[in-house]
This record gives structure tokens, C-alpha cells and sequence, in this order.
């Protein structure tokens, strides 16, 4: 092994980070309005676990005389949720032949691949929670069930059904979200209503849904115009009802084209990037530069009353 050449190095990693940044990111988009501390960003935190602080949501007890004791009111314990990071690393080979034919523009080609497949991993990742929603090896709330379940557990309790069946948008069908939102259990099951909400569908859908909607909003294809380049860049792939309280995602790895998620605002889904790392080597025999990357990914969710599932 020898020493990597300072300008090798540089502009590896810079058609490495030039190709990362051709992704107009999505993932970011399904995790918007997520309640404090939870959504979608990277953290240091040394232990992967999240904690969900119930709050008192009991009436106050009648109490016969002026003077009695005022009874107490007790919390619900906190509930713990350990989830797994995971870590998804690669290299890149160089070899010194590719370098001097680099005139057909294959080596830069192969170290752009490079930083596309680390964007690829991050969205695809970011999808994983919805397309294993129905996955009972998947689960990661504190009652320990898949996201899309008809018995979650209410913590004071009690159970919840957050799915429905699978259906194409209509106005039926947004009545039926908005009904859903507008009686949210809380942990102990009173009803309360969340005003803001995200569906987050595929592309076919995304268009009806601007049309039931009568929004405005223009729809682009969710990745960079490097790649399509008929589309305007400050475009979004966001749709927004007049009100501002309805955003449809258009979210191109949802595998089940027919399933649809709904979020509404403050909900407990997380994807956080824990690090990434890029490294590079050289060697002699043969003649190669060999280029590192990695990242380790935790994701789950820990309470889904918020989270409304359409499929089965």
C-alpha cells in the first residue's frame, strides 16, 4: 500500500459529493412534522434509544369539602424504545488502467456511481418504515407491532385501529382522513384533532390527489434535473392544499403503488443518520486507488396514533 496522491483524493471525493448532490432529497419530505427531537436528521446521541414522555390528560376529581386533600394525579411511566442501528458500507476500485483511459470519462463515471448509490441507500432507506409497514418482523413502536396494525395499545389502556382499506384518492376518501384527524386518540384516549397533515403516495396518485385538492402546486419529478432535464429546479415534489393543511409527498420507492400514508403533525416517526465516512487507499500490485464509504442508519417509529395507514 502507498500513500493516496492529494489531488487523486480531492477529485475523487468531489465528483463523489457533485454526483450526491444531483438528488433532489425526498426523504426528508416523509418525516416533515414530526413532534420535537424526532423526524428526519443525523444525531450523536450515544445510546439508540428514544423515550416517549406520556403527559396528564386525566379531568380533575370532585372533591366534597373545601379543606379535603386534593387527590394526586400520576403520569403514566415513560416508555422506553431501543432500536438497531445498521450499519451499509462499500468501496469503489480504481484501477490505474482506468485512470489513464479516463479520457471516455468511465473513471469519473465510476466514482459519481459512487456517491449516487449513498444518496439511493438514504431514500430508499427513508421509504423502508412504510414498504415493511405491514411487516411483523419490522416492528419498532413501544407495543411492539407493526406500523399498520388494527390492535395498537392505547398506554392508559385500550386499543386503536390506525388502518384503512386501500383505495385510489378521491373525496370520500379525504373525508375519511380528515375524520381520522379530527379524533386522534390520545395516550389515554381522549380524543383530540391534529390540524396539519402529510400524504405521502406514489406518483400516479400524487396527481389525482392535486386534482381533488385544486392545488396549484406544479409536481416535479423528485429527483434532480441533472437527470430530467426538462424540469424546472426550484420546483418541489410537494402538493399543497389552498389552506396549507393538506401536503401530498410524492414518494418514488413506495413499492405498493396502491398503499398511502398519512401523517399528521407531531407524529413519532424517526430516520436519523447516526455517521457517514469516506476513506481512501492506495496500492502498488496491482496498480489501484481504493475509495471507502458508510453510513449507519436508525430508523423506526415510537408511538403510530398519528400515523394513518391505507392499504392492506
Amino acid at each position: 500500500m502507498i500513500a493516496s496522491v492529494p489531488w487523486k483524493v480531492a477529485m475523487l471525493k468531489n465528483l463523489v459529493r457533485k454526483a450526491s448532490t444531483e438528488y433532489r432529497s425526498v426523504a426528508p419530505q416523509l418525516y416533515q412534522g414530526a413532534s420535537q427531537g424526532l423526524g428526519f436528521g443525523t444525531t450523536d446521541k450515544a445510546f439508540e434509544q428514544v423515550i416517549l414522555m406520556p403527559l396528564i390528560e386525566a379531568t380533575l376529581p370532585e372533591v366534597p369539602n373545601k379543606g379535603d386533600v386534593s387527590p394526586s394525579l400520576t403520569p403514566l411511566e415513560p416508555r422506553a424504545v431501543t432500536v438497531t442501528g445498521r450499519t451499509f458500507r462499500a468501496r469503489m476500485e480504481y484501477f490505474w488502467e482506468d485512470e489513464q483511459d479516463d479520457a471516455w470519462g468511465y473513471w469519473s463515471a465510476q466514482a459519481a456511481e459512487f456517491g449516487r448509490s449513498t444518496e439511493r441507500t438514504i431514500e430508499v432507506l427513508a421509504h423502508e418504515i412504510f414498504n415493511r409497514a405491514f411487516d411483523a418482523m419490522f416492528p419498532s413502536g413501544w407495543d411492539n407491532l407493526p406500523l399498520a396494525s388494527t390492535t395498537h395499545q392505547l398506554m392508559g389502556g385500550g386499543t386503536y385501529d390506525n388502518t384503512l382499506p386501500a383505495a385510489p384518492p378521491s373525496e370520500a376518501l379525504l373525508e375519511q382522513i380528515l375524520d381520522y384527524f379530527m379524533n386522534v386518540p390520545s395516550e389515554y384516549g381522549w380524543p383530540s384533532v391534529t390540524r396539519r397533515v402529510t400524504i405521502i403516495t406514489g406518483d400516479g396518485y400524487a396527481r389525482r390527489w392535486q386534482q381533488i385538492l385544486n392545488s396549484p402546486t406544479a409536481i416535479a419529478h423528485p429527483f434532480n434535473p441533472a437527470t430530467t432535464p426538462n424540469e424546472n429546479p426550484s420546483i418541489r415534489p410537494l402538493i399543497t392544499s389552498a389552506d396549507g393543511r393538506i401536503t401530498v409527498v410524492s414518494a418514488p420507492y413506495l413499492e405498493n403503488k396502491d398503499w398511502q400514508f398519512v401523517l399528521g403533525e407531531g407524529h413519532e416517526l424517526f430516520f436519523f443518520r447516526r455517521w457517514m465516512y469516506e476513506d481512501m487507499e492506495d496500492f502498488k500490485d496491482p496498480r489501484k486507488t481504493v475509495h471507502y464509504r458508510g453510513l449507519r442508519i436508525v430508523n423506526g417509529w415510537v408511538d403510530a396514533r398519528k400515523v394513518l395507514v391505507i392499504g392492506s
